[in-house]
C-alpha cells in the first residue's frame, strides 16, 4: 500500500478540491468516466493496489456526487455506478487470490458506509452481484487477453515478485528467457522484468493503457538496462511517462529487510504525455523531490543533455580502453569442507600436522572490511603421495566430492571429478588489489586495499593483480562510484 501512495501520479486531494468547482454537466461527464475505467493488476497477491485504487476512485464518485446534490437525499443504487468488477487481476498462489476477491467486497462495503454518512442513507449492494475479476494462475503463462481484453482496459499496475537472475528457478528463467526473447544465454533479467515486457505486448492491442510497476532499481542500473530497454523502446514503442528513483521500501512484516525500488510508469510513444513527472529522493527513506522534464532515460535522469534518449550502455566482454580485466576470486564449491575458523584449523592440524602447509589464509568481502579471520585448505600443488598420507585430509575430499555430486549444476557436477581442487581457482601469486562484492550503502567510498599471497581472495571479492596506484585511484574516484 505505501508503494501504491507513490504511485500514484494524480495529486487526489488537490483533485476533489478541484472537482467541488466543476459545473454539473462535467461532473456527470467525469463520474461517468470514472465507471468506464479499468485497473488490471497482474501480480495482485492478496488486492493491496487493486482494493487502494478502488477505495480512491469510489472517493472520487463521492466528491462529484456531493457536488452535484450537496444534502439531499439521493437514490444511491442509481447513482453510485463505479463496482468492484471493474478491477481485474492474476495472482499465482489460490489463497491469497481468494482474499483479494473478499478485500474488494470489504473495501465496496466501507466505500457504502462512506455514502450512507454522507447523504444520512441506509445503503448496502446486497445481495453481492459483482465481484472483482480474480484469476488463480500463473501471470507469465495466462493471456492476459482471455481475463482482460486490451481495448477494455484502462490501467495495469502492481509489484510483481523481485527475484533476481541468480535465485530464479529452472522455469522461471525459462520463462524469462521466452518472454524477453534475448536469445544466447537468455540474459541476467530480474523476474520483475517479464511483467514489463509482457504489458509492451498486451498494450500492442489497446496504445493508450498506462503501466506502473513497483521494481527492484536493478533493471534501471548496470547491466539489465541494456537488455531490458531497448525492448520496451524499439520492440514495443513505449516510453517512461512518469517514475521515482531509487527509495527504501519497508515491509510491515516482522523480520523484512527494507529494499531498494523505484516505479516506473510506461506509456505507448503515440500517447506518451508532453510532460514527464520524476520523483528524486535525497534521502531514500525520505520524500521525494518532483521535478518535470521533456524526457526520461532508462536510467531514470532528465533526456535533454543526451543525443538519444533511448541510449544505452551495454556490457563489453572486455574492457574497451585496453584496461587489464578484474577478476573474481575463488569458489571452492566445498559444502564448507575446505573453510576452516582459526579454532577449527587448530584442531585439524594437531589431528593432521602434514596438513598445515596447505592452510591459507581466506578472505570474503566481509572478512576484509571487518577483519575476519578464516582460513582455506588449499592443496593446489600437494602431490598424490602427500595428500594419500594425511587420512583426514582424504576424508574431505571425499565429502566434496559427494557434495558436488549432489549438484544439478553442470559445471558443479563436472567440478566433482577433481574434489581436490577449487570449483573456481583464482590464487594470485604476487601482490593483489581487493575489491569488495559487497560494502554499506552509507558509505562514499567502497573500500579497497591491497594483499599479499598466501592469502587467497574468494569469489565474494574482486581482485586486480599487481594493480598500479593509476586503476587505484581510479577505482576509489568519485568519478567510478558514480
Amino acid at each position: 500500500m505505501h508503494a501504491f501512495v507513490r504511485l500514484q501520479p494524480v495529486n487526489l486531494g488537490a483533485k476533489l478540491g478541484a472537482i467541488l468547482a466543476w459545473p454539473p454537466l462535467e461532473l456527470a461527464r467525469f463520474q461517468d468516466k470514472l465507471t468506464r475505467l479499468t485497473f488490471f493488476d497482474p501480480a495482485c497477491g492478496c488486492g493491496n493496489f487493486l482494493v487502494i485504487a478502488y477505495r480512491e476512485i469510489r472517493r472520487l464518485e463521492l466528491a462529484c456526487l456531493k457536488a452535484q446534490y450537496g444534502d439531499q437525499q439521493i437514490d444511491a443504487a442509481l447513482l453510485s455506478r463505479v463496482t468492484v468488477d471493474q478491477f481485474y487481476g492474476i495472482e499465482y498462489e489460490e489463497f491469497p487470490a481468494r482474499i483479494a476477491e473478499v478485500a474488494m467486497w470489504m473495501m465496496d462495503h466501507i466505500a457504502n458506509n462512506e455514502i450512507n454518512e454522507a447523504f444520512r442513507l441506509n445503503y448496502a449492494r446486497i445481495p453481492l452481484k459483482e465481484s472483482a475479476h480474480i484469476l488463480h494462475g500463473d501471470a507469465l503463462e495466462e493471456d492476459w487477453a482471455d481475463l482482460l481484453p486490451p481495448e477494455r482496459c484502462s490501467y495495469i499496475m502492481g509489484n510483481p515478485p523481485f527475484i533476481g537472475a541468480k535465485y530464479q528457478s529452472e522455469f522461471q528463467r525459462s520463462q524469462v528467457r521466452r518472454i524477453a526473447g534475448l536469445g544466447g544465454s537468455g540474459g541476467t533479467l530480474d523476474y520483475v522484468a517479464a511483467w514489463f515486457i509482457k504489458s509492451g505486448h498486451y498494450l500492442q492491442g489497446n496504445r493508450r493503457i498506462r503501466v506502473a510497476f513497483v521494481s527492484t532499481n536493478s533493471i534501471t542500473q548496470g547491466e539489465q538496462v541494456a537488455q531490458l530497454w531497448p525492448i520496451l523502446f524499439d520492440r514495443h514503442g513505449l516510453e517512461i511517462a512518469f517514475a521515482h528513483r531509487t527509495f527504501s521500501w519497508g515491509s510491515e512484516a516482522r523480520g523484512k529487510a527494507h529494499v531498494h525500488v523505484v516505479i516506473v510508469g510506461l506509456a505507448h510513444r503515440d500517447h506518451e504525455p508532453p510532460e514527464k513527472r520524476l520523483f528524486s529522493y535525497p534521502d531514500i527513506k525520505g520524500d521525494p523531490v518532483e521535478s518535470h522534464h521533456a524526457a526520461l532515460t532508462a536510467y531514470l535522469f532528465d533526456a535533454r543533455g543526451v543525443a538519444n534518449r533511448h541510449l544505452v550502455v551495454k556490457e563489453a566482454g572486455r574492457p574497451i580502453n585496453g584496461a587489464r580485466r578484474i577478476v573474481t576470486g575463488s569458489q571452492p564449491i566445498d559444502g564448507g569442507n575446505y573453510i576452516f575458523s582459526p579454532l577449527a584449523k587448530r584442531d585439524f592440524i594437531q589431528a593432521e600436522p602434514a596438513a598445515e602447509p596447505f592452510f591459507r589464509p581466506y578472505l570474503a568481502a566481509d572478512d576484509f572490511i571487518n577483519g575476519g579471520e578464516r582460513w582455506v585448505l588449499a592443496l593446489r600443488g600437494a602431490t598424490p603421495s602427500e595428500i594419500k598420507a594425511m587420512p583426514l585430509v582424504v576424508e574431505r575430499i571425499r565429502r566434496v566430492r559427494e557434495f558436488r555430486l549432489a549438484s544439478n549444476r553442470k559445471s558443479t557436477l563436472l567440478a566433482a571429478n577433481s574434489p581436490a581442487e577449487f570449483g573456481m581457482s583464482v590464487i594470485p601469486d604476487s601482490p593483489f588489489l581487493v575489491v569488495p562484492k559487497v560494502s554499506s550503502e552509507r558509505r562514499e567510498y567502497v573500500p579497497l586495499g591491497y594483499l599479499n599471497p598466501p592469502t587467497i581472495p574468494s569469489d565474494l571479492v574482486f581482485l586486480l593483480i599487481d594493480a598500479a596506484l593509476f586503476e587505484f585511484s581510479i577505482l576509489t574516484s568519485r568519478a567510478h562510484m558514480a
